[in-house]
């Protein structure tokens, strides 16, 4: 018992110390987009603002939804960095690619950094239908040459809440925000992925390493999620109604489960059984780390 809580202590800290390292590629570029929280009839421009856009910002398309209306997204890069969904906007759905040097020098300018894009990467937005389809990927039938750095590129996609999402990225964060598409899906080997405000039919995130988190977040059929290494954090309104089937190898903490809210099993590794009498499927297995699951507070 000592030695499972002494490795849950020193995975939680260094589940923490991961956070803290990468929480910068989310404000990265401009303005900090944890802070958007739309309202129903706020139109939501899509910004264009200097001070939004960064330094770094290699390319811009937008779509206007009277026109085309959008349905689902789907991001696709083999490349570090992040990507990040808003939704909520209801005149114009638009992506944005940022790109900037993996390590602190040589410094370049953001013309090198352009050009070096554009030679050795392969960056693919277009519409296809309904579906806003996003590629990146090094140019494999370029070879290196003595300018060639790694560049670390990201995408922010600004659509209407009524989206679907598919979202795949090699090693960063996938953050997505105001979403009520049906189906959710994202997958990464390292970095962590959140998820706020949003909600769904079908909820499916997998991850080898890092975080993911849920807050606020709900489904109407099922949330399944997988992670091989490190914390799973789930923060609901105290009203749902769920079916819970939480493990680990570690740790689950749910202190906020009682005789009152839950009817089922609890061990200090397993979770099984209905909240508030059951309801959707709320399915997270993390194999070495953390599962917590807690009320959802605002603040």
């Amino acid at each position: 018992m000592k030695r499972n809580l002494f490795y849950s202590m020193i995975i939680g800290m260094i589940i923490c110390l991961f956070i803290a390292c990468n929480n910068d590629d989310f404000i990265d570029d401009g303005m900090d987009i944890n802070g958007y929280e739309p309202s129903f009839n706020d139109t939501l421009a899509v910004p264009t603002e200097s001070v939004y856009l960064g330094d770094s910002i290699q390319l811009m398309k937008s779509f206007d939804l009277n026109q085309y209306p959008v349905g689902k997204l789907t991001v696709s890069t083999t490349e570090n960095g992040y990507i990040a969904v808003l939704g909520g906007y209801k005149q114009y759905s638009a992506v944005y690619v940022y790109a900037k040097l993996e390590e602190e020098l040589p410094k370049l300018t953001n013309e090198e950094i352009k050009a070096l894009l554009n030679k050795y990467y392969l960056i693919e937005s277009h519409l296809d239908g309904k579906e806003i389809v996003v590629t990146i990927k090094e140019n494999t039938n370029i070879a290196h040459g003595n300018d060639f750095h790694k560049l670390r590129i990201s995408i922010k996609a600004f659509t209407p809440c009524n989206v679907s999402t598919q979202l795949n990225i090699s090693k960063g964060n996938i953050f997505i925000n105001n979403l009520n598409g049906e189906l959710h899906e994202a997958s990464l080997s390292s970095g962590s992925i959140k998820y706020l405000d949003s909600r769904g039919k079908k909820i499916q995130i997998e991850s080898q390493n890092g975080f993911i988190g849920l807050i606020n977040t709900i489904a109407s059929e099922n949330i399944d999620v997988k992670l091989t290494k490190g914390s799973i954090q789930i923060a609901v309104p105290q009203t749902t109604r769920a079916t819970l089937a939480l493990q680990s190898t570690t740790s689950v903490n749910a202190y906020v489960l009682d005789n009152l809210n839950f009817e089922g099993k609890r061990t200090q590794t397993l979770v099984k059984g209905k909240l508030n009498g059951g309801g959707y499927s709320i399915n997270a297995v993390a194999s070495l780390g953390n599962v917590t699951f807690r009320w959802y507070d605002k603040k």
